[in-house]
């Protein structure tokens, strides 16, 4: 069992990071980025 897993993950490695960056990564940059937009969209409006 230990093998078939080591096995996968050797041949598998980038889809598991992939995988990882998907689920973890990719929902706090969009925050981030959501953050930043909003805060240049108030900084806007508060100009005008």
């Amino acid at each position: 069992m230990l093998d078939f897993v080591m096995g996968f993950f050797r041949d598998y490695w980038p889809l598991v990071l992939m995988c990882a960056f998907g689920q973890f990564g990719m929902p706090r940059l969009l925050d981030w980025q959501f953050r930043r937009r909003e805060l240049r969209r108030q900084r806007e409006a508060a100009k005008h």
